[in-house]
């Protein structure tokens, strides 16, 4: 349940995704997975174009094929296997659009000048993702909306700071401008991997906002067993919040990822946890 840009963190989100899914039921487990599959393409329609002509008609491809999707005669593998899972779970059409929308925001050179314009990009590539997600948890409702759109928030927040230099090595910036000029940092320090007094402080400030979203998400939390998965995601991802903020922001240096243990522990952990409390007496 997190960012579609479900690609854009590479191996390393598969692998989240991996131990958070786990434990589910087959059936909810290829569910899922035709969702993210589709996730994955569209996201690399956008990177692995040579141009932004390209991107733009993979992009316009993609929402033809969501269209023979939602009539029941798609034509591509992935929107074959995407197709049964839309109907069996009714999954609904605007979040694939909100998607898709998400990603054409980042053909270009994509910038936010404030946090609001980059909350509406999360939402369309991470909280739109886990919004589909609820149908195939079997949870739905106004309560678990809120919770999958603060969900999706948190973890692409956590994505964007990990990510920072390989975004910026795209010429793609992610952080608001207003956070820039707040701290006296600026775009072309960035664009040179310059790690700086400002830079921690803001980087501080990214991990802060980050965290605060972790625990807004939790605090809406509806069914702890049904949404047992997106959870531990959030838990793995404030994991490695704790290990960029212990490095000190070292960002540039090399990717700060977490250890498979560690993720696997984490996975563990959480579903036993789960498992006890749903077995302990009312």
């Amino acid at each position: 349940m997190a960012s579609s840009t479900a690609n854009r963190t590479g191996s390393s989100r598969a692998s989240n995704f991996h131990y958070a899914f786990l434990m589910l039921p087959r059936d909810q487990r290829t569910a899922l997975s035709a969702v993210y599959e589709f996730c994955r393409v569209v996201d690399d329609a956008v990177d692995l174009a040579n141009d932004f002509d390209e991107a733009r008609r993979a992009l316009l491809e993609w929402r033809r094929e969501l269209d023979r999707i939602y009539e029941d005669r798609p034509t591509h593998p992935v929107g074959i296997r995407l197709a049964p899972v839309v109907s069996a779970y009714r999954l609904p059409r605007v979040h694939f659009d909100e998607l898709l929308l998400g990603v054409a925001m980042d053909i270009g050179r994509p910038r936010y000048e404030s946090f609001a314009e980059l909350s509406r990009y999360t939402y369309r590539v991470a909280s739109t993702v886990g919004l589909l997600c609820l149908p195939i948890f079997g949870c739905e409702g106004k309560a678990a909306e809120a919770y999958a759109i603060e969900r999706g928030l948190s973890l692409q927040l956590t994505n964007i700071i990990r990510d920072v230099k390989a975004d910026a090595a795209r010429d793609r910036i992610y952080l608001p401008r207003e956070d820039f000029e707040a701290f006296g940092y600026t775009e072309e320090e960035l664009l040179a991997n310059a790690h700086t007094p400002a830079f921690e402080r803001l980087m501080a400030l990214e991990c802060r906002r980050a965290r605060e979203s972790h625990a807004r998400a939790k605090a809406l939390l509806p069914d702890s067993q049904r949404l047992l998965a997106p959870e531990i995601m959030g838990r793995t991802y404030e994991a490695l919040l704790d290990r960029i903020e212990a490095s000190g922001y070292r960002l540039f240096d090399r990717p700060i990822t977490l250890p498979t243990t560690t993720k696997a522990a984490i996975a563990v952990k959480s579903w036993l946890g789960a498992r006890g409390a749903n077995r302990r007496p009312a």
